[in-house]
């Protein structure tokens, strides 16, 4: 990363956990990633996302908080996607400066604002239950991967509210794995190309913040599909 940065470089962009892996960073790699930034006088930008899927997550905030900012969102722990949520948060200036910036002269629509208000006002009565759901759709997950050849899970546990599953050493396409499961048993699931056009040919992506008995689902499809296009 030292390498990396050159005149040029303002920040360091973090997404953490990482979409799709479910990856995190361990708190002495995002304190020596502070550490360069501090360094290098550069923001660090932390995209916490997923963060309420993550036990033990650390916020680079915590270690450099005059030159973080927090970008968050009730997309995925809130399941209010929809509805185009999140905040910044930072250094008073900064978001002062920010401010003179619209994106929109509008803002975003008083029902999500309402929504989300409700949501984070009763976050505590309700994640617990969310986040005990997720980890236990996981498992379902794992125990049927675990019985396919040429399949595996990468990142398990998974600390977001989303896996991959690798299917790189199985003769089957993410495209056709994606379609099949679609168009035959009405379960959507994301090819890997959707978010890595890199790598996006050796994996599936699944999201499992659902209820058990559509994961379920899942797990008595997924099975056949690889068997049909093995």
């Amino acid at each position: 990363m030292k390498n990396a940065i050159n005149p040029k470089t303002r920040s360091i962009f973090l997404i953490d956990p990482i979409n799709p892996l479910g990856s995190t960073y361990p708190k002495d790699e995002k304190r020596a990633i502070c550490e360069v930034a501090e360094d290098h006088d550069i923001w660090v930008i932390d995209d916490i996302t997923y963060r309420d899927f993550a036990p033990n997550h650390t916020l680079a905030a915590d270690l450099l908080p005059e030159k973080t900012i927090t970008a968050y969102s009730v997309s995925k722990n809130c399941g209010l996607a929809g509805m185009r949520v999140g905040s910044l948060v930072g250094p008073k200036d900064f978001i002062s400066d920010v401010r003179e910036t619209m994106v929109s002269d509008l803002g975003i629509n008083v029902i999500g604002q309402r929504a989300s208000i409700a949501a984070l006002k009763t976050k505590t009565e309700w994640l617990p239950g969310l986040v005990k759901t997720a980890l236990h759709n996981q498992s379902l997950i794992k125990e049927a991967v675990d019985k396919i050849d040429g399949v595996e899970l990468p990142v398990y546990p998974s600390a977001a509210s989303m896996m991959v599953i690798d299917i790189s050493k199985h003769n089957a396409n993410p495209q056709d794995v994606q379609d099949k499961l679609l168009y035959k048993y009405d379960i959507f699931v994301r090819a890997g190309n959707y978010v890595s056009a890199r790598f996006g040919d050796n994996f599936i992506r699944v999201s499992f913040s659902i209820p058990t008995p559509e994961v379920k689902r899942f797990v008595e499809a997924f099975p056949k599909v690889m068997a049909e296009l093995s």
